[in-house]
């Protein structure tokens, strides 16, 4: 037994049990109990008493959180209660059986704290902290109704940029970032507005991330980051028009943000087009001629309209009108029965379209004859046509003319009635020439041409090959000559001062 005196006149006395169990205790001072004694003394094990631990709470500043802090405490047989609590320096507490909700002060972030205490059903008590760490939340989107509005293939909007676009956030100094990405477009800064912003807000940063390259990416302070969202423009795909997204995500060291705002792209009548070459060459017979042929054809021929792929109404309800003519011979068609009704004719040496009188159908089709032929059908029908289009008679060739019209059809398909387009039309010419085959006699004279060029043309080569190779071999002689001339000076004047003693001489008789 320790004994500790206090210099109050109180004596604190420990005792160490080494068992579990009840033990009787006397106090003497100056030889005499005090009273009571003995007394007895319960001794338990650790697990007898509560245990309370410290809780860590993380919450969004401006909201409350909910929650027990008895979940991580230890009581014998899970028996236990609240039994009160201090109030947090910056922020409240409601009390609901055991649950305690915390909500910090306005425009709060930081750090706060509260003690609690509980007590088991043998009155036992135990204390703990809880530690709250109110974090910043991520910039939110201030609230805007309705989407942006934007036109097929402009950049929109034409000057400056989206006013509704605006963030708010709690830190002026902290820096954050913003991402925007347009699912089916992409979007720019108008360097119009961002010329003009102040320096002294602070420093932007603007930069392109994705795999495409097509995710903005602004970053800096919120000052800052306003005035770019401002002036955010957008510009959709090629001959994109309906609904697009435009996705934005805020984010700070605690967390992102995103939201989704519509972008309503306004769709733009844009002109049918036809993909033909210049020429084609037909058989010279005079006979059925097969115009474009895909399997042996090495050019592309085909017609389309880029407002196909965004009409609402489906390929089925996007009707033309197609026409084929030819200057010379005729044109022969199998045409499927459901276009008969909007099927017009032109026949030789008449100058207007016709319908068509009288027709035989077989298999639901129909065949047709004429120098023109002109029908109201879909894109696929209008290719159908080009691909078993064939001509006949014209020896001397012809001209083949193909118009389309897309009847002021593109996306404003069940909402037309404020939105008038006039009809776009596309047109080519292509030249029909018949292959003329040579005559015997003139096949036999170019062959024998061309054999006799061929052997002039070899003998020009021998020649030139020859005199090449000897003025290579002279000059190579001369210059060995010059070399060995150049080492016996002596020698050669000698010789030439005899050869001219000895010409005289040898001049006598």
């Amino acid at each position: 037994l320790d004994v500790l005196t206090v210099n109050d006149g109180t004596y604190i006395g420990s005792y160490l049990a080494l068992e579990v169990g009840t033990y009787k205790m006397c106090v003497s001072f100056d030889s005499q109990h005090i009273q009571p004694c003995p007394f007895d003394v319960n001794v338990y094990s650790s697990g007898y008493f509560p245990k309370a631990y410290d809780d860590p709470l993380n919450v969004w500043e401006d909201e409350s959180i909910s929650f027990n802090p008895l979940e991580n405490d230890y009581v014998a047989g899970d028996n236990a209660s609240l039994l009160g609590f201090s109030q947090p320096g910056h922020g409240s507490l409601l009390r609901d059986g055991n649950l305690l909700r915390y909500t910090p002060i306005k425009d709060l972030s930081g750090n706060d704290s509260f003690l609690y205490t509980i007590v088991d059903i043998n009155g036992n008590l135990a204390a703990a902290t809880v530690h709250i760490f109110i974090l910043t939340a991520p910039p939110q989107f201030v609230s805007f109704s309705g989407g942006l509005q934007a036109t097929e293939d402009l950049i929109s909007p034409r000057s400056g940029g989206f006013s509704g676009l605006e963030i708010s956030y709690s830190d002026l100094m902290e820096n954050i970032s913003v991402t925007v990405q347009a699912l089916s477009g992409s979007v720019i800064l108008s360097p119009m507005l961002m010329q003009f912003r102040q320096p002294a807000s602070g420093r932007l940063s603007v930069s392109n991330g994705g795999e495409d390259g097509r995710l903005l990416i602004l970053e800096g302070q919120i000052g800052v980051i306003n005035p770019a969202l401002q002036s955010i423009q957008y510009l959709g795909n090629e001959n994109f028009a309906g609904v697009d997204s435009l996705r934005l995500s805020t984010r700070n060291k605690n967390g992102i943000n995103q939201l989704d705002v519509p972008v309503f792209v306004e769709p733009v009548n844009d002109p049918p087009f036809i993909d033909v070459p210049q020429y084609i060459m037909l058989e010279s017979n005079g006979s059925e001629s097969l115009i474009f042929h895909r399997e042996t054809d090495k050019f592309n021929f085909s017609v389309g309209d880029p407002d196909l792929a965004s009409f609402p109404g489906g390929e089925s309800l996007f009707l033309v009108t197609f026409s084929v003519e030819v200057t010379d011979g005729f044109l022969l068609a199998n045409l499927p029965s459901e276009l008969i009704n909007s099927t017009e004719l032109k026949l030789r040496n008449v100058f207007q379209w016709q319908p068509i009188q009288t027709y035989a159908a077989i298999s639901k089709h129909v065949n047709v004859k004429a120098s023109g032929i002109r029908f109201r059908g879909t894109i696929k029908q209008c290719n159908d046509l080009m691909q078993q289009l064939l001509h006949h008679g014209g020896e001397n060739g012809a001209v083949l003319t193909l118009k389309l019209s897309d009847m002021g059809n593109y996306g404003c398909f069940l909402d037309c009635t404020e939105r008038i387009s006039l009809p776009l039309h596309a047109k080519a010419h292509v030249n029909l020439i018949r292959k003329r085959p040579l005559s015997s006699l003139a096949a036999h004279v170019l062959g024998s041409v061309i054999v006799v060029e061929s052997l002039i043309v070899f003998s020009l080569a021998t020649l030139l090959l020859f005199f090449t190779c000897k003025c290579a071999f002279l000059l190579v002689h001369e210059k060995r000559n010059e070399q060995k001339n150049s080492h016996k000076p002596t020698v050669i004047k000698r010789l030439f001062s005899l050869v001219v003693f000895l010409q005289p001489s040898m001049s006598k008789p």
